[in-house]
Protein backbone atom coordinates (compact mmCIF):
# COMPACT_ATOMS: atom_id res chain seq x y z
CA UNK A 1 0.00 0.00 0.00
CA UNK A 2 2.48 2.46 0.93
CA UNK A 3 4.32 1.21 -2.22
CA UNK A 4 1.40 2.40 -4.13
CA UNK A 5 1.18 5.34 -2.43
CA UNK A 6 4.64 6.17 -3.28
CA UNK A 7 4.58 5.87 -6.87
CA UNK A 8 1.75 7.71 -6.99
CA UNK A 9 2.82 10.76 -5.42
CA UNK A 10 6.45 9.99 -7.81
CA UNK A 11 4.12 10.21 -10.96
CA UNK A 12 1.99 13.54 -9.66
CA UNK A 13 6.08 14.99 -9.18
CA UNK A 14 7.30 13.84 -11.93
CA UNK A 15 3.93 15.52 -14.02
CA UNK A 16 4.58 18.39 -12.50
CA UNK A 17 8.47 18.96 -12.69
CA UNK A 18 7.89 18.02 -16.66
CA UNK A 19 5.10 20.49 -16.96
CA UNK A 20 6.66 23.32 -15.00
CA UNK A 21 9.95 22.35 -17.73
CA UNK A 22 8.07 22.99 -20.50
CA UNK A 23 6.33 26.15 -19.16
CA UNK A 24 9.89 27.30 -18.56
CA UNK A 25 11.36 26.43 -21.93
CA UNK A 26 8.59 28.11 -23.58
CA UNK A 27 8.86 31.07 -21.74
CA UNK A 28 12.80 30.97 -22.02
CA UNK A 29 12.34 30.41 -25.69
CA UNK A 30 9.77 33.33 -25.92
CA UNK A 31 12.21 35.89 -23.91
CA UNK A 32 14.72 34.87 -26.18
CA UNK A 33 13.06 35.40 -29.50
CA UNK A 34 11.55 38.43 -28.14
CA UNK A 35 15.50 39.40 -26.97
CA UNK A 36 15.96 38.18 -30.97
CA UNK A 37 14.03 40.50 -32.56
CA UNK A 38 13.35 43.58 -30.36
CA UNK A 39 16.46 44.87 -29.03
CA UNK A 40 15.69 46.05 -25.21
CA UNK A 41 17.97 49.72 -25.94
CA UNK A 42 16.43 51.21 -28.51
CA UNK A 43 18.76 53.74 -30.22
CA UNK A 44 18.12 57.65 -30.27
CA UNK A 45 19.03 59.21 -33.59
CA UNK A 46 18.38 62.69 -34.65
CA UNK A 47 17.37 63.47 -38.38
CA UNK A 48 17.51 66.62 -39.84
CA UNK A 49 14.73 68.45 -41.87
CA UNK A 50 16.16 68.65 -45.68
CA UNK A 51 13.53 69.25 -47.90
CA UNK A 52 9.68 70.59 -47.19
CA UNK A 53 6.83 70.77 -49.80
CA UNK A 54 3.84 73.22 -48.75
CA UNK A 55 0.49 72.12 -49.52
CA UNK A 56 -2.61 74.67 -49.40
CA UNK A 57 -3.36 73.17 -45.89
CA UNK A 58 -0.59 70.53 -44.88
CA UNK A 59 3.14 69.87 -45.77
CA UNK A 60 5.58 67.39 -46.88
CA UNK A 61 8.80 66.62 -45.04
CA UNK A 62 11.52 64.79 -45.89
CA UNK A 63 13.88 64.12 -42.96
CA UNK A 64 17.68 62.67 -43.45
CA UNK A 65 20.50 61.82 -41.62
CA UNK A 66 23.77 59.21 -40.94
CA UNK A 67 23.02 56.34 -38.88
CA UNK A 68 25.11 53.18 -37.87
CA UNK A 69 23.56 49.90 -38.53
CA UNK A 70 24.35 46.74 -36.69
CA UNK A 71 24.15 43.09 -37.97
CA UNK A 72 20.49 42.14 -37.32
CA UNK A 73 17.49 44.42 -36.05
CA UNK A 74 18.05 47.67 -35.36
CA UNK A 75 15.72 49.71 -33.43
CA UNK A 76 15.72 53.58 -33.80
CA UNK A 77 14.11 55.67 -31.98
CA UNK A 78 13.07 59.76 -32.95
CA UNK A 79 11.96 61.99 -30.80
CA UNK A 80 11.43 65.77 -32.87
CA UNK A 81 8.71 64.74 -34.72
CA UNK A 82 5.44 67.36 -34.40
CA UNK A 83 2.27 66.12 -32.52
CA UNK A 84 -0.16 67.02 -35.99
CA UNK A 85 1.81 64.22 -38.06
CA UNK A 86 -0.38 62.27 -40.11
CA UNK A 87 0.47 58.42 -38.91
CA UNK A 88 -0.54 56.56 -42.09
CA UNK A 89 1.66 59.34 -43.86
CA UNK A 90 4.94 58.30 -42.38
CA UNK A 91 7.87 56.70 -44.95
CA UNK A 92 11.16 55.49 -43.67
CA UNK A 93 14.05 54.05 -46.36
CA UNK A 94 17.81 53.47 -46.41
CA UNK A 95 20.15 53.99 -49.29
CA UNK A 96 22.14 50.86 -48.94
CA UNK A 97 22.27 47.09 -49.86
CA UNK A 98 21.27 44.32 -47.66
CA UNK A 99 19.39 47.10 -45.46
CA UNK A 100 15.64 47.47 -45.41
CA UNK A 101 12.87 49.28 -42.93
CA UNK A 102 10.74 46.06 -41.93
CA UNK A 103 8.09 47.95 -39.20
CA UNK A 104 7.74 51.46 -37.63
CA UNK A 105 5.58 53.08 -35.48
CA UNK A 106 3.94 56.23 -33.78
CA UNK A 107 2.45 57.81 -30.90
CA UNK A 108 1.82 61.23 -29.01
CA UNK A 109 3.54 60.75 -25.53
CA UNK A 110 1.11 61.64 -23.03
CA UNK A 111 1.52 63.47 -19.69
CA UNK A 112 3.86 66.07 -21.49
CA UNK A 113 4.27 69.14 -18.37
CA UNK A 114 5.72 72.38 -19.88
CA UNK A 115 7.95 73.81 -16.56
CA UNK A 116 8.16 77.25 -18.02
CA UNK A 117 7.53 80.20 -15.22
CA UNK A 118 5.93 82.65 -17.73
CA UNK A 119 3.39 80.59 -18.71
CA UNK A 120 2.41 79.74 -14.99
CA UNK A 121 2.91 83.31 -14.32
CA UNK A 122 0.40 84.26 -17.24
CA UNK A 123 -1.79 81.45 -16.51
CA UNK A 124 -2.25 82.94 -12.84
CA UNK A 125 -2.67 86.43 -14.19
CA UNK A 126 -6.00 84.90 -16.93
CA UNK A 127 -7.39 83.19 -13.96
CA UNK A 128 -7.69 86.39 -11.89
CA UNK A 129 -8.78 88.51 -14.70
CA UNK A 130 -11.30 86.14 -15.73
CA UNK A 131 -12.81 86.40 -11.84
CA UNK A 132 -12.96 90.41 -12.18
CA UNK A 133 -15.06 89.75 -15.27
CA UNK A 134 -17.61 88.08 -13.57
CA UNK A 135 -17.35 89.76 -10.93
CA UNK A 136 -18.48 92.98 -12.74
CA UNK A 137 -20.65 90.87 -15.47
CA UNK A 138 -22.48 90.00 -11.84
CA UNK A 139 -22.97 93.59 -11.21
CA UNK A 140 -23.74 94.78 -14.69
CA UNK A 141 -26.45 92.14 -14.72
CA UNK A 142 -27.47 93.34 -11.03
CA UNK A 143 -27.46 97.29 -12.28
CA UNK A 144 -29.76 95.92 -14.89
CA UNK A 145 -32.07 94.46 -13.05
CA UNK A 146 -32.02 97.53 -10.78
CA UNK A 147 -32.70 99.85 -14.15
CA UNK A 148 -35.89 97.59 -14.79
CA UNK A 149 -37.15 97.45 -11.58
CA UNK A 150 -36.89 101.83 -11.60
CA UNK A 151 -38.26 102.15 -14.97
CA UNK A 152 -41.54 100.15 -13.85
CA UNK A 153 -41.95 102.30 -10.96
CA UNK A 154 -41.56 105.30 -13.00
CA UNK A 155 -44.08 104.39 -15.28
CA UNK A 156 -46.30 103.10 -12.07
CA UNK A 157 -45.64 106.73 -10.15
CA UNK A 158 -46.38 108.94 -13.54
CA UNK A 159 -49.58 106.52 -13.58
CA UNK A 160 -50.91 107.08 -9.83
CA UNK A 161 -49.43 111.69 -9.89
CA UNK A 162 -51.35 112.16 -13.05
CA UNK A 163 -54.58 110.48 -11.86
CA UNK A 164 -54.30 112.06 -8.37
CA UNK A 165 -53.55 115.52 -9.66
CA UNK A 166 -56.42 114.54 -12.00
CA UNK A 167 -59.29 114.28 -9.12
CA UNK A 168 -57.81 115.29 -5.93
CA UNK A 169 -55.76 117.92 -7.05
CA UNK A 170 -54.36 118.86 -3.57
CA UNK A 171 -50.99 120.74 -3.55
CA UNK A 172 -48.87 119.47 -0.62
CA UNK A 173 -49.51 116.15 -1.91
CA UNK A 174 -48.35 116.73 -5.75
CA UNK A 175 -45.36 118.38 -4.12
CA UNK A 176 -44.36 114.79 -2.42
CA UNK A 177 -45.40 113.21 -5.24
CA UNK A 178 -43.10 115.30 -7.81
CA UNK A 179 -40.32 114.70 -5.48
CA UNK A 180 -40.67 111.04 -5.67
CA UNK A 181 -40.60 111.22 -9.30
CA UNK A 182 -37.47 113.71 -8.87
CA UNK A 183 -35.78 110.69 -6.57
CA UNK A 184 -36.60 108.24 -8.89
CA UNK A 185 -35.32 109.76 -11.63
CA UNK A 186 -31.49 110.36 -9.89
CA UNK A 187 -31.53 106.89 -8.60
CA UNK A 188 -32.37 105.88 -12.86
CA UNK A 189 -29.17 108.28 -13.47
CA UNK A 190 -26.86 106.79 -10.94
CA UNK A 191 -28.04 103.38 -12.02
CA UNK A 192 -27.30 104.39 -15.43
CA UNK A 193 -23.99 106.27 -15.09
CA UNK A 194 -22.76 102.92 -12.56
CA UNK A 195 -23.57 100.76 -15.53
CA UNK A 196 -21.84 102.41 -18.09
CA UNK A 197 -18.62 102.92 -16.17
CA UNK A 198 -18.90 98.39 -15.02
CA UNK A 199 -19.35 97.99 -19.23
CA UNK A 200 -16.16 100.18 -19.88
CA UNK A 201 -14.35 98.10 -17.00
CA UNK A 202 -15.22 95.08 -18.53
CA UNK A 203 -14.20 95.84 -22.19
CA UNK A 204 -11.10 96.90 -20.26
CA UNK A 205 -10.84 93.68 -18.45
CA UNK A 206 -11.52 91.59 -22.08
CA UNK A 207 -9.07 93.67 -23.90
CA UNK A 208 -5.68 93.07 -21.29
CA UNK A 209 -7.33 88.89 -21.10
CA UNK A 210 -6.98 88.95 -24.85
CA UNK A 211 -3.81 90.06 -24.78
CA UNK A 212 -2.37 87.39 -22.21
CA UNK A 213 -4.32 85.15 -24.22
CA UNK A 214 -2.34 85.43 -27.45
CA UNK A 215 0.81 85.87 -25.53
CA UNK A 216 0.11 82.53 -23.88
CA UNK A 217 -0.50 80.94 -27.11
CA UNK A 218 3.01 82.55 -28.00
CA UNK A 219 4.88 80.37 -25.73
CA UNK A 220 3.02 76.94 -25.92
CA UNK A 221 3.35 77.04 -29.20
CA UNK A 222 7.04 77.15 -29.02
CA UNK A 223 6.99 75.03 -25.88
CA UNK A 224 4.75 72.25 -27.14
CA UNK A 225 7.46 70.72 -29.64
CA UNK A 226 8.53 67.23 -28.84
CA UNK A 227 5.61 64.97 -27.69
CA UNK A 228 5.85 62.22 -30.13
CA UNK A 229 7.56 59.45 -29.96
CA UNK A 230 8.71 57.15 -33.41
CA UNK A 231 10.33 53.94 -33.57
CA UNK A 232 11.80 52.39 -36.75
CA UNK A 233 13.31 48.65 -36.88
CA UNK A 234 15.73 48.58 -39.79
CA UNK A 235 17.22 44.91 -40.45
CA UNK A 236 20.73 44.80 -42.01
CA UNK A 237 21.94 41.49 -43.17
CA UNK A 238 25.82 42.53 -43.47
CA UNK A 239 28.40 40.60 -41.42
CA UNK A 240 30.13 44.08 -40.13
CA UNK A 241 28.72 47.51 -38.59
CA UNK A 242 28.48 50.27 -41.59
CA UNK A 243 27.24 53.84 -41.86
CA UNK A 244 24.33 54.71 -43.64
CA UNK A 245 21.41 57.20 -44.80
CA UNK A 246 18.08 56.95 -43.27
CA UNK A 247 15.60 58.87 -44.74
CA UNK A 248 11.92 59.62 -43.13
CA UNK A 249 9.28 61.40 -45.04
CA UNK A 250 5.63 62.76 -43.61
CA UNK A 251 2.94 64.87 -43.70
CA UNK A 252 2.09 67.49 -41.04
CA UNK A 253 -0.88 69.68 -40.29
CA UNK A 254 -0.71 73.00 -39.34
CA UNK A 255 0.67 74.77 -42.02
CA UNK A 256 -0.71 76.36 -45.40
CA UNK A 257 0.52 78.61 -47.91
CA UNK A 258 -1.62 81.03 -50.26
CA UNK A 259 -0.29 83.72 -52.99
CA UNK A 260 -0.07 87.39 -52.64
CA UNK A 261 0.65 90.18 -54.72
CA UNK A 262 1.92 93.75 -54.46
CA UNK A 263 1.53 95.96 -57.02
CA UNK A 264 2.27 99.34 -57.66
CA UNK A 265 1.48 102.47 -59.84
CA UNK A 266 5.07 104.12 -61.24
CA UNK A 267 4.16 107.18 -62.44
CA UNK A 268 1.80 106.56 -65.74
CA UNK A 269 4.12 104.23 -67.44
CA UNK A 270 5.35 101.65 -65.14
CA UNK A 271 3.64 99.12 -62.69
CA UNK A 272 6.08 97.32 -60.43
CA UNK A 273 4.90 94.23 -59.50
CA UNK A 274 5.99 91.68 -56.83
CA UNK A 275 5.22 88.19 -56.42
CA UNK A 276 5.19 86.76 -52.40
CA UNK A 277 4.49 83.38 -50.46
CA UNK A 278 1.71 84.37 -47.39
CA UNK A 279 3.23 81.12 -45.07
CA UNK A 280 1.42 80.28 -41.69
CA UNK A 281 3.45 77.46 -39.81
CA UNK A 282 2.35 76.05 -36.43
CA UNK A 283 3.20 72.39 -37.02
CA UNK A 284 4.98 72.18 -34.22
CA UNK A 285 8.26 71.76 -35.30
CA UNK A 286 11.02 74.55 -36.61
CA UNK A 287 12.44 74.29 -39.47
CA UNK A 288 15.93 75.07 -40.19
CA UNK A 289 17.92 75.94 -43.15
CA UNK A 290 15.37 73.75 -45.40
CA UNK A 291 14.85 73.69 -49.11
CA UNK A 292 11.31 74.61 -49.92
CA UNK A 293 8.85 73.91 -52.54
CA UNK A 294 5.73 75.76 -52.50
CA UNK A 295 2.91 73.52 -54.31
CA UNK A 296 -0.45 74.96 -55.63
CA UNK A 297 -1.60 71.11 -55.89
CA UNK A 298 -3.47 69.14 -53.24
CA UNK A 299 -2.32 65.42 -52.19
CA UNK A 300 -5.88 64.56 -51.23
CA UNK A 301 -7.42 65.19 -54.60
CA UNK A 302 -7.02 62.82 -57.59
CA UNK A 303 -5.04 63.84 -60.54
CA UNK A 304 -6.59 61.20 -62.70
CA UNK A 305 -7.74 63.15 -66.00
CA UNK A 306 -11.28 63.63 -66.19
CA UNK A 307 -12.96 62.68 -68.91
CA UNK A 308 -15.57 64.17 -71.54
CA UNK A 309 -18.88 63.07 -70.85
CA UNK A 310 -21.48 62.69 -73.45
CA UNK A 311 -24.52 65.82 -74.10
CA UNK A 312 -27.91 64.66 -73.20
CA UNK A 313 -30.98 66.48 -74.87
CA UNK A 314 -34.19 66.36 -73.40
CA UNK A 315 -37.61 68.22 -74.61
CA UNK A 316 -38.05 70.27 -71.78
CA UNK A 317 -41.24 73.16 -70.77
CA UNK A 318 -41.07 76.33 -72.28
CA UNK A 319 -41.00 79.11 -70.28
CA UNK A 320 -43.41 81.43 -69.81
CA UNK A 321 -43.66 85.29 -71.67
CA UNK A 322 -42.44 86.76 -68.07
CA UNK A 323 -39.96 84.44 -67.52
CA UNK A 324 -36.14 85.46 -68.72
CA UNK A 325 -37.55 88.38 -71.00
CA UNK A 326 -34.59 90.51 -70.44
CA UNK A 327 -31.58 90.69 -68.57
CA UNK A 328 -29.67 92.86 -67.64
CA UNK A 329 -25.72 92.28 -67.87
CA UNK A 330 -24.40 94.87 -65.43
CA UNK A 331 -22.50 91.92 -63.80
CA UNK A 332 -20.50 91.16 -66.97
CA UNK A 333 -18.67 94.80 -67.18
CA UNK A 334 -16.64 93.82 -64.46
CA UNK A 335 -16.13 90.17 -65.64
CA UNK A 336 -15.06 91.36 -69.07
CA UNK A 337 -12.68 93.89 -67.52
CA UNK A 338 -11.26 92.10 -64.89
CA UNK A 339 -11.28 94.79 -62.85
CA UNK A 340 -12.06 95.57 -58.65
CA UNK A 341 -14.66 98.23 -58.61
CA UNK A 342 -14.20 97.96 -54.43
CA UNK A 343 -11.07 99.15 -54.75
CA UNK A 344 -11.19 102.47 -52.93
CA UNK A 345 -11.15 101.83 -49.18
CA UNK A 346 -8.40 99.83 -47.63
CA UNK A 347 -11.14 97.57 -46.13
CA UNK A 348 -12.79 96.45 -49.55
CA UNK A 349 -12.10 93.48 -50.91
CA UNK A 350 -12.62 90.74 -53.37
CA UNK A 351 -13.42 86.89 -53.92
CA UNK A 352 -9.86 85.52 -54.62
CA UNK A 353 -11.55 82.65 -56.05
CA UNK A 354 -12.68 84.62 -59.32
CA UNK A 355 -10.79 82.87 -62.45
CA UNK A 356 -10.25 79.95 -60.63
CA UNK A 357 -9.05 76.44 -62.30
CA UNK A 358 -10.54 73.20 -61.96
CA UNK A 359 -9.03 71.51 -58.81
CA UNK A 360 -7.17 68.47 -60.04
CA UNK A 361 -3.80 66.65 -58.56
CA UNK A 362 -2.03 68.70 -60.68
CA UNK A 363 -0.52 71.91 -60.41
CA UNK A 364 2.97 74.23 -60.00
CA UNK A 365 5.60 73.95 -58.14
CA UNK A 366 7.67 76.54 -56.45
CA UNK A 367 11.09 76.26 -55.71
CA UNK A 368 12.24 78.93 -53.16
CA UNK A 369 15.95 79.91 -54.53
CA UNK A 370 17.74 79.62 -51.44
CA UNK A 371 17.68 78.00 -47.84
CA UNK A 372 15.37 78.99 -45.84
CA UNK A 373 14.56 79.28 -41.86
CA UNK A 374 10.81 79.13 -40.93
CA UNK A 375 9.75 78.57 -36.94
CA UNK A 376 6.66 77.44 -35.65
CA UNK A 377 4.99 80.65 -34.61
CA UNK A 378 1.44 81.73 -34.78
CA UNK A 379 1.94 84.14 -37.15
CA UNK A 380 2.20 84.50 -40.61
CA UNK A 381 5.41 85.02 -42.98
CA UNK A 382 5.67 86.27 -46.14
CA UNK A 383 8.08 85.51 -48.80
CA UNK A 384 9.52 87.36 -51.85
CA UNK A 385 9.47 84.83 -54.84
CA UNK A 386 9.80 87.01 -57.97
CA UNK A 387 9.30 91.06 -58.50
CA UNK A 388 9.83 92.60 -61.99
CA UNK A 389 9.13 96.37 -63.04
CA UNK A 390 7.21 96.49 -66.48
CA UNK A 391 5.89 99.00 -68.95
CA UNK A 392 2.27 99.60 -68.68
CA UNK A 393 -1.16 101.84 -69.70
CA UNK A 394 -3.10 103.37 -67.87
CA UNK A 395 -7.02 104.09 -68.24
CA UNK A 396 -9.30 105.82 -66.83
CA UNK A 397 -12.81 103.26 -66.26
CA UNK A 398 -16.05 105.25 -65.71
CA UNK A 399 -18.95 102.77 -65.07
CA UNK A 400 -22.10 104.70 -63.34
CA UNK A 401 -23.81 100.93 -62.59
CA UNK A 402 -20.52 100.08 -60.16
CA UNK A 403 -19.14 103.82 -59.15
CA UNK A 404 -20.29 107.37 -59.54
CA UNK A 405 -16.49 108.55 -59.91
CA UNK A 406 -13.93 107.07 -62.54
CA UNK A 407 -11.55 104.62 -61.83
CA UNK A 408 -7.73 104.09 -62.69
CA UNK A 409 -7.69 100.89 -64.65
CA UNK A 410 -3.91 99.86 -64.86
CA UNK A 411 -2.76 96.62 -67.61
CA UNK A 412 0.57 95.30 -67.96
CA UNK A 413 1.86 91.85 -69.57
CA UNK A 414 3.17 89.48 -66.75
CA UNK A 415 6.97 88.85 -68.00
CA UNK A 416 7.98 86.60 -64.96
CA UNK A 417 8.46 82.76 -66.27
CA UNK A 418 5.40 81.31 -64.21
CA UNK A 419 1.73 82.08 -63.68
CA UNK A 420 -0.09 84.65 -61.43
CA UNK A 421 -2.48 82.22 -59.76
CA UNK A 422 -6.01 83.71 -58.29
CA UNK A 423 -4.58 85.29 -55.08
CA UNK A 424 -5.20 88.76 -52.71
CA UNK A 425 -3.37 91.96 -53.87
CA UNK A 426 -2.48 95.59 -52.45
CA UNK A 427 -2.03 97.87 -54.89
CA UNK A 428 -0.59 100.90 -53.76
CA UNK A 429 0.05 104.55 -55.65
CA UNK A 430 2.82 106.81 -54.97
CA UNK A 431 1.04 107.94 -51.85
CA UNK A 432 0.73 104.82 -50.26
CA UNK A 433 -1.42 101.97 -50.07
CA UNK A 434 -5.06 101.96 -52.28
CA UNK A 435 -6.85 99.07 -51.07
CA UNK A 436 -6.39 95.39 -51.66
CA UNK A 437 -7.59 93.68 -55.26
CA UNK A 438 -7.39 90.69 -56.30
CA UNK A 439 -6.06 88.65 -59.82
CA UNK A 440 -7.64 85.55 -61.88
CA UNK A 441 -5.02 83.25 -63.21
CA UNK A 442 -2.74 84.99 -65.83
CA UNK A 443 -0.13 82.89 -67.95
CA UNK A 444 3.31 84.28 -68.59
CA UNK A 445 3.43 86.83 -71.05
CA UNK A 446 -0.80 87.41 -70.81
CA UNK A 447 -2.06 90.77 -70.32
CA UNK A 448 -3.66 91.64 -66.56
CA UNK A 449 -5.72 94.15 -65.57
CA UNK A 450 -6.26 95.47 -62.15
CA UNK A 451 -7.44 99.11 -60.38
CA UNK A 452 -5.69 101.52 -58.64
CA UNK A 453 -8.44 103.06 -57.24
CA UNK A 454 -10.61 106.97 -57.99
CA UNK A 455 -9.13 108.35 -60.84
CA UNK A 456 -9.42 112.39 -59.42
CA UNK A 457 -8.25 114.69 -62.83
CA UNK A 458 -11.30 113.79 -64.33
CA UNK A 459 -14.71 114.73 -63.21
CA UNK A 460 -17.86 112.49 -64.27
CA UNK A 461 -21.41 114.00 -64.47
CA UNK A 462 -24.10 111.41 -65.00
CA UNK A 463 -27.72 112.14 -65.66
CA UNK A 464 -31.14 110.05 -66.33
CA UNK A 465 -33.07 113.15 -68.83
CA UNK A 466 -36.08 110.52 -69.26
CA UNK A 467 -37.76 107.40 -68.40
CA UNK A 468 -40.94 107.18 -69.99
CA UNK A 469 -43.45 104.77 -70.52
CA UNK A 470 -45.80 105.18 -73.33
CA UNK A 471 -48.98 102.47 -74.37
CA UNK A 472 -50.06 101.97 -77.89
CA UNK A 473 -53.93 102.57 -78.00
CA UNK A 474 -54.31 100.01 -81.40
CA UNK A 475 -51.06 98.17 -81.21
CA UNK A 476 -51.41 96.56 -77.70
CA UNK A 477 -47.92 97.62 -76.58
CA UNK A 478 -45.87 99.57 -74.35
CA UNK A 479 -42.64 101.12 -75.58
CA UNK A 480 -39.91 102.42 -72.54
CA UNK A 481 -38.00 104.93 -73.54
CA UNK A 482 -34.53 106.06 -71.29
CA UNK A 483 -31.99 109.03 -72.49
CA UNK A 484 -28.90 108.99 -70.85
CA UNK A 485 -26.22 111.83 -70.75
CA UNK A 486 -22.37 111.84 -69.40
CA UNK A 487 -20.43 114.63 -69.02
CA UNK A 488 -16.60 114.16 -68.93
CA UNK A 489 -14.00 116.38 -68.45
CA UNK A 490 -10.20 116.83 -67.65
CA UNK A 491 -8.33 118.32 -65.22
CA UNK A 492 -5.41 116.84 -65.50
CA UNK A 493 -2.13 118.21 -66.84
CA UNK A 494 -1.74 115.79 -69.32
CA UNK A 495 -3.91 113.96 -71.68
CA UNK A 496 -6.34 110.92 -70.53
CA UNK A 497 -7.70 107.85 -72.22
CA UNK A 498 -11.09 107.56 -70.83
CA UNK A 499 -13.71 104.68 -71.26
CA UNK A 500 -17.19 104.76 -70.42
CA UNK A 501 -18.93 101.77 -70.22
CA UNK A 502 -22.83 101.16 -70.08
CA UNK A 503 -25.29 98.26 -70.00
CA UNK A 504 -28.66 98.19 -72.11
CA UNK A 505 -31.41 95.20 -71.92
CA UNK A 506 -30.89 92.59 -73.84
CA UNK A 507 -34.43 90.51 -75.42
CA UNK A 508 -33.97 87.09 -74.72
CA UNK A 509 -37.77 86.71 -76.98
CA UNK A 510 -39.26 87.60 -80.16
CA UNK A 511 -41.68 89.71 -79.20
CA UNK A 512 -39.61 92.37 -76.98
CA UNK A 513 -37.45 94.65 -79.31
CA UNK A 514 -34.50 96.61 -78.07
CA UNK A 515 -33.13 99.40 -80.29
CA UNK A 516 -30.80 102.20 -79.83
CA UNK A 517 -31.74 105.80 -80.97
CA UNK A 518 -30.04 107.89 -83.48
CA UNK A 519 -29.80 110.46 -80.74
CA UNK A 520 -26.92 108.38 -79.34
CA UNK A 521 -23.38 109.45 -79.32
CA UNK A 522 -21.42 107.47 -82.23
CA UNK A 523 -18.35 105.35 -81.92
CA UNK A 524 -19.55 103.12 -79.12
CA UNK A 525 -19.26 99.19 -79.58
CA UNK A 526 -19.71 96.12 -77.47
CA UNK A 527 -18.12 94.93 -75.27
CA UNK A 528 -18.99 91.43 -76.28
CA UNK A 529 -21.52 90.10 -78.61
CA UNK A 530 -24.78 90.10 -77.26
CA UNK A 531 -23.81 91.23 -73.94
CA UNK A 532 -25.43 94.26 -73.80
CA UNK A 533 -22.43 96.46 -72.49
CA UNK A 534 -22.07 99.57 -75.11
CA UNK A 535 -18.44 101.64 -74.70
CA UNK A 536 -17.07 104.92 -75.50
CA UNK A 537 -13.15 105.19 -75.86
CA UNK A 538 -12.38 108.77 -75.48
CA UNK A 539 -9.23 111.07 -75.43
CA UNK A 540 -9.48 113.80 -73.18
CA UNK A 541 -6.58 116.62 -73.71
CA UNK A 542 -6.42 118.97 -70.38
CA UNK A 543 -9.40 120.74 -69.58
CA UNK A 544 -11.28 119.51 -72.47
CA UNK A 545 -14.74 118.65 -71.73
CA UNK A 546 -17.06 116.21 -73.95
CA UNK A 547 -20.74 114.86 -73.41
CA UNK A 548 -22.03 111.41 -74.22
CA UNK A 549 -26.10 110.52 -75.33
CA UNK A 550 -27.41 107.48 -75.14
CA UNK A 551 -31.07 106.30 -75.90
CA UNK A 552 -32.74 103.42 -76.27
CA UNK A 553 -36.37 102.12 -76.73
CA UNK A 554 -37.79 98.68 -75.46
CA UNK A 555 -40.60 97.52 -77.07
CA UNK A 556 -43.12 94.83 -75.68
CA UNK A 557 -46.90 93.67 -75.31
CA UNK A 558 -48.80 95.35 -73.40
CA UNK A 559 -49.68 92.06 -70.56
CA UNK A 560 -45.85 91.95 -69.59
CA UNK A 561 -45.07 93.53 -66.24
CA UNK A 562 -41.37 94.39 -67.04
CA UNK A 563 -39.78 96.42 -64.71
CA UNK A 564 -36.82 98.46 -66.36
Amino acid sequence: MSNLKYGILFHRTLRFEIFDFRLCSSSLFFCFSVLIIFPLNAREVELKVQDVTLYESSAGVLRSGKINLEPGINELMIRNLPVALQDESLVASVETAGASVVGSSTWIETGVVIHNKDVLELQKKIRVLEREIEDYESRNSNLGNLRRILVDTRSKLTEMISKNLFYKKNEVDAKKWFQTLSGNRQAIQVVLSSDQEVGRTIKDLRKKLSELQDKLSVILSLSEKSSRITKILVSFTEAEKKEVKLNLTYRTGGVSWKPFYSVRMDGREKIEFEYLAEINQESGEDWNNINLLLSTSSPDISGRRPRLSSQRVYDQKKKTDKDGLVTFQSQSITEESNIVSEMESPEAGTDPTTGNSEESGSGFLFRYSKPITLFSRKESKKLSLVSFTTDATFTALYVPALKHYPLIKGSFKNISGFPIIPGETAVFRQAGMVGKSGFGYISPGEKAEISFGSENEVRAIYRKESNQTKEGILSGTKVVEKLIRVELENFGKESRTISFQESIPVSGVENVKVSIDSVTTPGYAEVRKDSGILEWKLDLRPSQKQEIKLKYKVNFPAEFDLNL
